[in-house]
């Protein structure tokens, strides 16, 4: 996945809070690469209403 691409919201790894949880099916765009744990990679996504949230990989699916 890269910079600038986007990705739909398909599941998620780890039980989240309501608001993150209101995202699942939602489409949003890679706005930056986030190492966690100095070696696993996330990823920061901004949906439409510019909110952001970081996933990982497992979590998101390319949109065409």
């Amino acid at each position: 996945m890269n910079i600038g691409q986007r990705v739909r919201i398909r599941q998620f790894r780890d039980s989240v809070g309501g608001e993150v949880a209101k995202r699942m099916g939602e489409v949003g765009t890679i706005a930056e690469l986030k190492i966690l744990d100095g070696c696993r990679l996330g990823y920061v996504v901004t949906f439409s209403d510019r909110v952001q949230t970081w996933f990982f990989a497992e979590e998101l699916e390319a949109v065409a």
